[in-house]
């Protein structure tokens, strides 16, 4: 378990949520963030915001802790994926509040949400950036085969 999954998993323990998030792992985690990643990215990149399907919508958030602005783009109570990205993705599913609650609670990391309907994608890049796909409003990218970002270059 590296430093990011441990300070995670206080994070639960510590905000009394535990029953409330469930930590997806083995072929369960390895199918959905497969899943995932085929709906939203090209290729395997080292972070998925690196090469999405659908032009992102750059997001703006106004106040001091912008990561409570994700409320207005799902509901408090809606089942999402929260994937955390770092050399062994962790796959959470839980609600939104509860999201809103660990990234509260933690140092600063990449990650992204996902609807369960797999729809609606939002991400905050390791700039502080938002990016956020609703996949009924967002166009699609026109990869070429030169345009792709190969994994073994990142």
């Amino acid at each position: 378990m590296d430093e990011l999954e441990k300070e995670v998993m206080e994070s639960i323990s510590n905000l009394k949520i535990r029953e409330k998030v469930k930590v997806i792992t083995g072929e369960e985690k390895k199918n959905i963030l497969l899943e995932l990643q085929e709906t939203f990215v090209n290729g395997n990149p080292r972070v998925w915001w690196l090469s999405l399907k659908y032009e992102p919508t750059f997001l703006v958030f106004k106040q001091e802790q912008p990561y409570k602005e994700i409320i207005n783009l799902f509901d408090k109570e809606e089942d999402v994926w929260f994937v955390i990205e770092n050399d062994d993705q962790i796959l959470l599913k839980t609600k939104i509040s509860h999201v809103i609650d660990i990234i509260g609670d933690c140092t600063h990391f990449e990650y992204n949400i996902i609807s369960k309907s797999f729809d609606r994608f939002l991400c905050e890049t390791d700039h502080g950036d938002f990016l956020f796909i609703d996949i009924h409003k967002n166009k699609s990218k026109k990869f070429t085969n030169d345009e792709k970002i190969d994994s073994s270059q990142s």
